[in-house]
């Protein structure tokens, strides 16, 4: 009995997952999803270090991988598949998949056997939609909508249709319009027994900081 309510608790745990919104941590339970299960979203919400530090991580394993596709071994149609490799060390090749990955081609080096051919090929269409998916993810992550806003420092407090009302300005930062704007806000009134027409905590602490902003002034 214990020891499965202890795998119970741990599979609890597991379940568990921290969700950063913003400044905030948020954790979760359920399912625990895979990483590549919705890898898109993973690129569009990583910080710009780690996006860089990924795409940089991927672009070095695809180049390690190719040229060691490309490093000649002893079977006969692999045998010396580019040209003008000085001593036909593995570092050479690995350059070499740099240059086609990226579809640089200096030119000194060049496949002159089929399997060279056929790698080359492999390796440029591969170079090709990395390109093409990191421009997409670049473009996307640029033009994502951002609306900094500008607080007040302190709220103001004023009668609004016969009733004390607490008012938050804001300001949009970038000084352009906001279209299809969906405000909400969210107090902790705290209710005390001292008749319907008492002041809540809330608007006597807003209260107290707008006198001591004009005293200040």
């Amino acid at each position: 009995m214990l020891k499965k309510a202890a795998n119970e608790h741990h599979d609890w745990i597991a379940r568990q997952r921290v969700l950063r919104i913003g400044g905030r941590e948020i954790i979760s339970e359920g399912l625990q999803l895979n990483f590549w299960a919705d890898i898109s979203h993973r690129c569009m919400t990583a910080s710009w270090p780690a996006f860089i530090a990924g795409a940089a991580v991927l672009f070095l394993l695809f180049n390690a991988g190719f040229g060691l596709l490309y490093w000649p071994c002893n079977l006969w149609f692999a045998n010396q598949p580019i040209s003008n490799v000085p001593g036909g060390d593995y570092i050479d090749y690995f350059y070499f998949s740099i240059e086609t990955l990226s579809t640089a081609g200096y030119g000194d080096m060049h496949p002159q056997t089929h399997y060279g051919h056929f790698i080359a090929t492999i390796e440029l269409f591969t170079g090709i939609l990395s390109m093409l998916l990191m421009t997409g993810l670049i473009f996307s992550r640029f033009s994502r909508p951002q609306a900094p806003l500008l607080f007040a420092q302190h709220p103001v407090v004023s009668d609004h249709e016969g009733q004390q009302t607490l008012m938050i300005r804001l300001a949009n930062e970038p000084q352009n319009l906001i279209g299809q704007c969906l405000r909400q806000a969210v107090a902790v009134q705290e209710r005390r027994h001292a008749g319907r027409n008492a002041v809540s905590p809330l608007l006597r602490a807003a209260a107290v900081a707008q006198r001591n902003a004009h005293a200040g002034s």
